[in-house]
């Protein structure tokens, strides 16, 4: 998913959710679809562990950044 921030404005863009059972201009229709999808995807048990993965993986990086241009 990406986002387009623009200010104190957040643009969804709905073609890279790749969410085959949902089309698109659905989602660009109707935002709250894609709000309600988050919030389950949010609520997965899977979910936490994803996002600590994620969260070290980008921490790693930003030291290994950090480290290497100084």
């Amino acid at each position: 998913m990406d986002l387009d921030f623009n200010g104190d404005v957040a643009c969804l863009d709905a073609e890279l959710l790749q969410l085959p059972e949902v089309s698109p201009l659905a989602i660009k229709a109707n935002p709250y679809v894609a709000e309600k999808l988050f919030d389950q995807w949010l609520s997965l048990p899977e979910t936490n562990s994803l996002v600590i993965i994620s969260s070290h993986v980008l921490m790693v990086s930003a030291l290994q950044f950090v480290n290497g241009s100084s």
